[in-house]
């Protein structure tokens, strides 16, 4: 597989970041994942939004790159029209460095059952952006985080949506967790199918007469939940917003 690293495309086994920099070392950094599907790079105005106030957040100083142009060679460099393409950007030794690579995407969506934490997330604002510390959250891809509030957040790789009613509720940004691309995207649309969507918190309570769960990312886009705990949720109605989507 070829990779970009600072605008040089290479191998991915060619040595490229040093054992020594910060963000091998302490997670100094950042990351982004984005869909392309039949060379449509997917939501790419809110990859690079999220981009531009991660690197004020890190406080990095980095050159204005043109993200749409080294997507595209990556995914020519690969022979690859659909991918998942990471873009990673950290603190080297003496600078911040970049790195993009492709990987092929999840052929299937999935219907999930989940748990709620029984550990309390904190305020920290790190928990607003994809930092490089990342193994916490795929450790916990099917558990969903809660506050000393039992407001719930976000499982540990997914923004999640309630359904009630008519309305479609997705807790609001201002807590600890990541805005993900799909969130921004659906939020945006503020009607889907009949429904409003929009912020509102959502408390562990709220789960015993939900009409409907689901939770997206930027590959895997609308997916299914079919249980939290030991409470069955409904999915028909999950389903039907799938259809009515391509993410």
């Amino acid at each position: 597989m070829k990779i970009i690293f600072n605008n040089r495309v290479l191998d991915e086994n060619d040595r490229c970041i040093s054992p020594l920099c910060s963000g091998f070392n302490f997670g100094e950094g950042f990351f982004t994942t984005i869909k392309v599907i039949e060379n449509n790079i997917l939501h790419l105005n809110y990859h690079l939004e999220r981009i531009e106030m991660s690197i004020i957040f890190f406080n990095f100083n980095l050159p204005k790159l043109n993200f749409e142009n080294l997507i595209k060679t990556v995914l020519r460099e690969n022979n690859l029209n659909s991918a998942r393409v990471k873009i990673v950007i950290f603190k080297d030794l003496e600078r911040v460095s970049f790195l993009i690579s492709t990987t092929k995407l999840p052929y299937k969506s999935m219907v999930h059952e989940l748990q709620v934490s029984k550990k309390i997330r904190g305020n920290d604002p790190i928990y607003n952006y994809k930092s490089l510390n990342y193994y916490n959250n795929l450790q916990n891809s099917n558990t969903i985080f809660k506050d000393h509030k039992e407001r719930l957040l976000e499982t540990g790789i997914a923004n999640i949506f309630l359904i009630n009613g008519e309305s479609i509720l997705t807790p609001p940004a201002t807590l600890p967790l990541l805005p993900g691309v799909i969130r921004t995207h659906l939020l945006s649309l503020k009607n889907i199918g009949g429904y409003t969507i929009f912020e509102k918190e959502i408390y562990t309570e709220d789960l015993k007469s939900c009409d409907g769960f689901f939770i997206t990312n930027s590959i895997r886009g609308i997916e299914v939940v079919s249980r939290i705990d030991s409470l069955r949720i409904p999915t028909d109605r999950v389903k039907n917003i799938q259809g009515l989507l391509k993410l």
